[in-house]
């Protein structure tokens, strides 16, 4: 079963090339995958998708986030059960930004759970998306991270303060 899901999950990506569009997913009773970009295209009765109470919603695989895409996320949310609560998960960095400045991506009924902030090394200048939950932020700063490879300091690549806002979002 294993190979089959992988055989499918490739044959989306490679067609994905040509075809940028939103694929939602399922990948089990409450887990779901958006693979592509978040674009006006997106239907926001998708939401039928979405029966259960809690929602997790992997991101990782999203390409581009449009304002008319965010637009119509935030229509897909409003139709959701009033009960339902959304967790996000692997959140590209691009899209943390754009949910610490739009109202209600983030709540207490949608939380992120991990996502990716961008650290750089000084000494090389490669950047990298470092994968981090929500426990790993103590007083809302990005911890320190090694480089895996050369042991070095890794220094975020933001501003710190505006990167992480989606936190203060999602106690109101």
């Amino acid at each position: 079963m294993k190979n089959l899901q992988d055989y499918m999950a490739s044959s989306i990506r490679e067609n994905m090339i040509n075809n940028p569009e939103l694929q939602i997913i399922k990948i089990s009773d409450s887990n779901y995958e958006f693979i592509g970009a978040i674009t006006e295209s997106l239907d926001p009765n998708s939401q039928s998708l979405f029966k259960e109470n809690e929602i997790h919603l992997n991101l990782s695989k999203v390409s581009r986030l449009t304002s008319s895409g965010i637009l119509k996320f935030m229509q897909l949310l409003g139709q959701l059960n009033s009960s339902s609560n959304v967790y996000y998960h692997e959140v590209p960095s691009f899209i943390v930004l754009q949910m610490g400045m739009v109202k209600g991506l983030v709540s207490k009924k949608n939380r992120i759970v991990s996502f990716y902030a961008p650290y750089v090394n000084r000494n090389t200048d490669e950047q990298r998306d470092v994968l981090l939950k929500l426990e790993d932020i103590i007083l809302e700063k990005l911890p320190p991270i090694k480089d895996p490879e050369t042991k070095e300091l890794l220094v975020h690549d933001t501003n710190e303060q505006r990167f992480l806002r989606f936190i203060s979002l999602m106690n109101t």
